[in-house]
């Protein structure tokens, strides 16, 4: 989910940092392994675990409440408790049948109308760039359209950390060094974004 929503987002700076790069990015999560069909940097849930692989943990992220920022503007004059009256809630299918969220969208979205349900996070935040309601996504899914005023963070809404982000690459020397260097870069945005 962060490809489109954070590294997309990156892409401009990491180039004009690294002129030669020209990088083929996948989501294809068949790929577990660094170094296999030409997979030079990963960016995983969780740690790799792969014998000659440098690896640390990279990114923060945490499940926010967003809406596209004309609601926003409407929500933040009224009351939370009326909100639910005023738009619909946008979910995520895997995110209501999760036990770690259940209790969130119980306590603060049990009275609220469902307005559409999706299996993939690029098309909720599209719909709520669209202004079709709310909904509770990873911030760093969302972290293009939130950076670029489309989307705000809903301010009085539980915000819940989630497992941190991963990049992983081969020790040694690498196909390029330009793989060093991006490897390097994309850590150190990452711990300026923290």
């Amino acid at each position: 989910p962060i490809s489109q929503g954070w590294l997309l987002a990156q892409l401009q700076q990491l180039q004009n940092d690294i002129p030669s790069l020209s990088p083929l990015i996948s989501t294809d999560e068949s790929a577990r392994y660094v170094d296999e069909d030409d997979v030079d940097i990963a960016i995983s849930y969780r740690p790799l675990q792969q014998a000659q692989i440098l690896e640390q943990e990279f990114l923060a992220d945490r499940m926010v409440c967003i809406a596209s920022a004309e609601l926003s503007t409407k929500l933040a004059r009224l009351d939370i408790k009326n909100h639910s009256q005023h738009c619909k809630l946008l979910c995520l299918e895997n995110e209501i049948l999760n036990a770690k969220d259940e209790s969130i969208f119980k306590s603060h979205f049990a009275n609220w109308d469902q307005r559409m349900m999706f299996d993939d996070i690029r098309l909720i935040i599209a719909a709520c760039v669209q202004g079709h309601g709310l909904a509770y996504v990873s911030e760093l899914a969302a972290y293009d359209a939130i950076q670029s005023g489309q989307v705000s963070i809903l301010p009085d809404y539980p915000t819940q950390s989630m497992a941190k982000l991963w990049v992983s690459m081969r020790r040694g020397e690498s196909r390029t060094p330009l793989i060093a260097q991006l490897y390097k870069q994309l850590i150190e945005i990452g711990h300026n974004l923290q």
